[in-house]
Order: structure tokens, then sequence, then C-alpha cells
């Protein structure tokens, strides 16, 4: 168009950014690249249902300066007709889903009490464990879950407790420093001895 916006298409790409591209799907679904919505020079890739916006990924230039340059990525999905921003990775790397990253993985929910969840699928009512490992240099922690027989155990370093359930049963069992205990509900059992 007079303006230099290109369209394949459409007529009227101004409507979707620097350059639109028609999908064929009656006219609705539409590619657009575009100026950033952050600003500072970035570039936004956007679909579009009609002339809404639908979702983008939006590249924004947060220091132009040689040899200093800094971006951040920012992802966006619609829901109930607002588009929403709804993950993040900095200059640093740090990704942030919900939330502005604070850490190399930061998530945030106001909505939920579930803020994460990490599932094993594979073979799903047979003896599956899903496990959790935060780890350093020399140390570590496992959180594991058990799909068959309700069992959930927590592990750091050597150090192991257990917890089974059944009906009528709360069962807990740990090891450390040399010592065993077993904490068994309903019919109340302490027991502790050394190994």
């Amino acid at each position: 168009d007079s303006s230099g916006n290109v369209g394949i298409g459409t007529s009227s790409p101004s409507s979707y950014g620097r350059l639109a591209v028609m999908t064929p799907t009656a006219n609705y679904g539409y590619f657009g690249i575009g100026n950033s919505v952050g600003g500072g020079g970035g570039v936004n890739i956007g679909s579009y249902y009609g002339t809404t916006k639908i979702s983008y990924i939006d590249t924004v230039l947060e220091n132009g300066t040689p040899s200093s340059e800094q971006s951040r990525l920012q992802f966006a999905t619609i829901s109930g007709g607002t588009l929403t921003e709804r993950m993040r990775i900095d200059s640093s790397g740090n990704v942030g889903i919900g939330v502005t990253p604070g850490q190399r993985l930061d998530v945030g929910d106001s909505s939920s009490n579930t803020v994460a969840r990490i599932r094993n699928l594979n073979g799903g009512g047979t003896n599956t464990n899903a496990q959790l490992q935060l780890a350093t240099a020399n140390n570590y922690v496992n959180l594991t879950v058990n799909e068959q027989y309700n069992y959930s155990a927590f592990q750091q370093g050597g150090n192991l407790v257990n917890h089974y359930s059944d009906a009528d049963n709360h069962y807990y069992r740990t090891k450390a420093g040399g010592q065993k205990a077993v904490i068994q509900s309903d019919r109340f059992t302490l027991n502790v001895n050394s190994i």
C-alpha cells in the first residue's frame, strides 16, 4: 500500500502490521508481522481471526546500544476476548510463566492453588513413578509418587522418608542417621530401632 505495508491475500495489510499473509480459512486466518507491542524497535509476529489478534510472539528490544544490546521474548494468547501475555524469556534467559521472571524458572498463578504439575504418563495404572529432583553439585532432593501403590517418598541425600496409604491406614517410614522409624496410624504402632 502507500505506506509500504505488504499484503499477501489481503488488500488491507495495515490491519495486521507491516507484512500480512492470509491463510485459506474463509478470509479469517491471518499471519502478521508488525512493530513490537513493547516498542523499542522490536518485532511482533501475530495471528489473527478476522482483524482480532488472538496470539503473538513479541521481541522487545530493551537496549539498542551497540555491544550492550538487550532483548526479551513475550508470548501471548487470548481468553474471553482479552489478549494476555502468558510467558516471557528475559534478556538473562530467565523464563517466567504467569509472572515476570526473577529466577531461571519462575511460575505463578493467582487463580489456582495448583501452580505447576509434572506428570509421568507412561503406563498409567501400573507401577509407574513420577519423580522431581532438585540438585546442587553435592546434594539432592527427590520427591517421588507412585501410581499403583498410593506411595510417596521424600529423599534428601541418603535420608529417606516414605509414605504409604490404604483404605484404613497411613504408614510412615523414615531412615536417617543410622536409625529407622515406622509410624502406623489407626492401629497405632511406633517402632524405632538401630540398623
